[in-house]
């Protein structure tokens, strides 16, 4: 189910989305909607028995509200992947897979996903800092 997810979900986004919002915004603007989009579609599955947004929801709100945080950062580092690798499909689903894989696989908590997401939102700050020219630069170039 994780492999499915991250390569339909980055075929969508990346294959599909991504591109046309930069079109129509700003690298930076576009990242964010982005990131706040894709948040927003994964607010069905707090209502689908056995999901995981169903049992963050069930467990306490917060989990799932840092879950929909989580997804801005880790949208704009993945656009950045995206980018940096020219426009590559593939290494968008690489990342999201890996990102996936290592939760699952070190178990982690929701109390530590609380702090993954602090630790995406520096990441995603250190990168758009760092990259300045890319992300205030014309997004069609």
């Amino acid at each position: 189910m994780l492999l499915l997810a991250s390569t339909f979900e980055e075929l969508g986004w990346h294959g599909y989305g991504f591109d046309s919002l930069t079109a129509k915004l700003s690298l930076l603007k576009a990242t964010i909607v982005f990131g706040l989009l894709w948040s927003i579609w994964h607010l069905p599955l707090m209502f689908v028995s056995g999901s995981y947004q169903y049992e963050l929801l069930r467990a306490n709100p917060l989990y799932i509200l840092n879950f929909f945080v989580s997804i801005v950062p880790l949208g704009i580092i993945i656009s950045w992947i995206y980018l940096r690798n020219n426009r590559s499909v593939i290494m968008a689903i690489l990342f999201h897979l890996i990102v996936n894989f290592s939760q699952e696989m070190f178990m982690i908590t929701n109390n530590t996903k609380c702090i993954e997401t602090i630790i995406l939102i520096l990441l995603a700050a250190v990168i758009v800092s760092g990259d300045k020219k890319l992300f205030l630069s014309n997004s069609n170039q």
